[in-house]
């Protein structure tokens, strides 16, 4: 993160929120733990097709890119499924300005699983690379810190510091199925 595009301050308030989880393991979305491994061929559609976009674009551009990249596992809401996450950070060897990223972030997409084989998007935002997320042994979601894109209206749901610009500061939980923001 960098302190001429962000939200002045996010970068102490996502320390603040990682002592705060010290009984959790922290690291950056492209590398969150794998409770289960699935092949990219019977990942959902709406992921294959996501990454295959992302990879085109950046191998047009000239960058390698990797089917695995970028997806992550992680357990949402504690009930055993297997939900998705993509950082569009990852999927590229190096951020790509019109493939993975832009001017104002990169996409990180998050599938619930809801059914046997059926996954929905629960969240789809354009965010500063280097996203925490928090998880426990058992690759639990606990929450996670992140620099959100919010235009020049300045509105996100998500927003749980101060608007600086065009971005905020936003340290998110899951409870009952829904996205809560933590307030500082």
């Amino acid at each position: 993160m960098t302190a001429s595009r962000g939200a002045r301050g996010v970068f102490r308030h996502k320390h603040a929120f990682a002592a705060a989880l010290l009984s959790v393991a922290i690291t950056s979305v492209g590398a969150v733990a794998q409770p289960a491994q699935m092949p990219f061929s019977v990942l959902p559609g709406d992921v294959v097709d996501t990454v295959r976009q992302i990879r085109h674009a950046c191998e047009e551009a000239g960058y390698a890119s990797s089917e695995e990249a970028g997806i992550s596992f992680v357990d949402l809401d504690h009930n055993g499924g297997t939900d998705i996450i993509l950082s569009a950070q990852h999927v590229c060897d190096g951020m790509v300005k019109g493939a993975n990223c832009s001017t104002s972030g990169c996409g990180l997409i998050i599938w619930k699983q809801v059914g046997p084989r059926e996954w929905r998007r629960v969240f789809d935002e354009t965010v500063e690379p280097d996203t925490l997320i928090a998880t426990d042994s058992q690759n639990r979601f606990g929450g996670f810190i992140v620099t959100l894109y919010v235009g020049t209206d300045g509105k996100s749901p998500y927003c749980s510091l101060p608007v600086r610009g065009k971005f905020c500061g936003a340290m998110l939980m899951r409870r009952n199925g829904k996205w809560v923001p933590k307030k500082q």
